[in-house]
This record gives C-alpha cells, sequence and structure tokens, in this order.
C-alpha cells in the first residue's frame, strides 16, 4: 500500500535524478553539490545525496558522516581527511553557539535573532562541506569562524548584562534587608524607651 501510485507513491528516483529530487527542498546544497566533484561524476556513478546521507534513515549533515569507512569506498580518503580537519573546528564552535542559545531562550531569554542568525549561518557552512573543494573549504572556513565569533559576542554581552543585573538585583536585595532590619531596631529601641518611661 505504502508503494501505491495512488497513495501518492511517486517511486524511486534513477540514480542521476537524485540530486534534482533532494534539491527540490535543499536548494542551495544541490548547486553547490552539481558544482562539485561528486555532482560532476554523477554520470560516471559518483557519490550522489543518498550515497553519503542514506534514503530513508537519514544521515544529518555534519563532520561525522566524512569517514574512512563511507569514503574509501569510492576513493583514497586523504582529500576527504583533509577537508574533514578543515571544518570541524568552526563546526564544533556553531552547535556550541545553537547549544547555548537554546539554553538561554529555556531561561525565558530572548535569543530568537540569535538563533536565526546561528541557523542560517551553520547551513550556510554546511553548503560549503557539498563543494568537496579542500582549497575553497579551507579559506572560507575563517570567514564562518569570525561570523560565529560575532554571534558569541552578542551572547557574552547578554550573559554580562543578566550578570550585572543579578549583582544590582543583590545588592538592592541586600539594601532593602539592611534597612528593613535598621527599621526594626529602631522601632525596637523606640518601644523599649516608651516602655521604659511608662
Amino acid at each position: 500500500m505504502a508503494m501505491s501510485p495512488e497513495r501518492g507513491f511517486i517511486g524511486v528516483p534513477a540514480y542521476e535524478a537524485v540530486p534534482d529530487f533532494c534539491g527540490r527542498c535543499h536548494i542551495g546544497v544541490k548547486e553547490d553539490y552539481l558544482l562539485s566533484a561528486h555532482g560532476q561524476a554523477i554520470a560516471e556513478g559518483g557519490a550522489n545525496c543518498v550515497t553519503c546521507h542514506g534514503n530513508h534513515v537519514v544521515v544529518k549533515a555534519g563532520p561525522e558522516i566524512i569517514n574512512p569507512e563511507d569514503c574509501s569506498q569510492c576513493h583514497g580518503y586523504g582529500q576527504a581527511g583533509e577537508i574533514k580537519a578543515a571544518i570541524v573546528k568552526t563546526d564544533e564552535m556553531l552547535a556550541s553557539l545553537a547549544e547555548n542559545l537554546g539554553f538561554m531562550g529555556k531561561k525565558g531569554i530572548a535569543v530568537k535573532s540569535m538563533e536565526s542568525e546561528t541557523f542560517a549561518l551553520r547551513n550556510d557552512f554546511r553548503r560549503l562541506f557539498h563543494s568537496v573543494n579542500v582549497e575553497k573549504i579551507s579559506n572560507e572556513t575563517a570567514d564562518f569562524q569570525q561570523r560565529g565569533m560575532a554571534i558569541q559576542q552578542k551572547i557574552d554581552a547578554v550573559q554580562t548584562e543578566l550578570d550585572q543585573r543579578k549583582l544590582i538585583g543583590g545588592v538592592v536585595t541586600g539594601l532593602l534587608v539592611l534597612a528593613s532590619l535598621i527599621c526594626f531596631l529602631i522601632r525596637k529601641t523606640y518601644q523599649q524607651e516608651e516602655d521604659g518611661s511608662s
């Protein structure tokens, strides 16, 4: 039943048509893939989307998808290893930004714009992977790191402001407690004087 055309099954795309199928949603990635060594070699059996990402159990994009076991099925791991080395640090930084923003969002801090910025940056960076071009990736990774650091600076500024608010709140609370204590002592002293004069 799942493969019934009446139920909307369109069939499995031909090997060379897989990038067009996936590219219906992943438009920018499709363009980068088609310009890459993988995309240029698809007619000769070069890697298509499902070669690396799978079809039903889709493997999430990330540095871990680049590994000796999978890459060595078609070619040596040398260039793939260089690509992975070039992207790991930046990808970890982007994942850390997303995690920090998620944590801040759970605390009720307005981080929507920074989350959107981080999401777009991470998507652009993942597009870079698909170029399969060591030189391009190495050259452009520094720009992604700078853009990520700019977001981190915004996060740090928000955290600094929160820390300052906590400090000010603590000082104000301490002063209020001290003022209450002084009022209590003045009142107690006044009552003792009244009791003593009666």
